[in-house]
């Protein structure tokens, strides 16, 4: 049956390989936008918030996990303007951690621990990164998140 003007067909059926080039590009746009140029860290993918998964009043404390290649960085923010930001990586060992911001050249903090770390910043646009400088484990980021 012929259709009439403005309306639109059932979309296409895409091959998978195509739709799997799509997500790259749509991931490597993402990356870009980002100011992410750093391709040997792996990125973890936003797993939980507690912002957007909990029903009911909103708790004084937000938590986040990242998971993904073997990984899972938990973090738990308290506060409204200056926050406090409780990290946890898993598996531990000494480790690493950077937080960054878009546009800043160089990580906002950096903590070395066994795995657990506290720091203070604003609310903003941000990732973290963690590093185990006494193995050849490659660095992980969280994806990008406002805190």
């Amino acid at each position: 049956m012929p259709r009439g003007a403005g309306e639109r067909g059932p979309e296409p059926v895409r091959p998978r390989a195509e739709r799997n080039w799509q997500l790259d590009d749509v991931r490597a746009t993402g990356h870009g936008a980002y100011l992410d140029h750093d391709r040997d860290v792996a990125v973890l993918d936003l797993a939980f918030d507690s912002l957007v998964t909990t029903h009911g009043p909103r708790s004084p404390v937000r938590r986040l996990r990242f998971a993904g290649h073997e990984c899972t960085l938990d973090v738990e923010v308290r506060g409204e303007t200056l926050l406090t930001v409780d990290l946890r990586v898993s598996p531990a060992g000494l480790v690493m951690f950077e937080s960054h911001a878009p546009g800043a050249s160089e990580p906002l903090t950096i903590l070395s621990s066994r795995g657990h770390a506290v720091t203070w910043m604003h609310s903003q646009l941000t990732t973290f990164v963690v590093r185990w400088p006494t193995t050849t484990r490659a660095p992980i980021r969280s994806a990008w998140v406002l805190l």
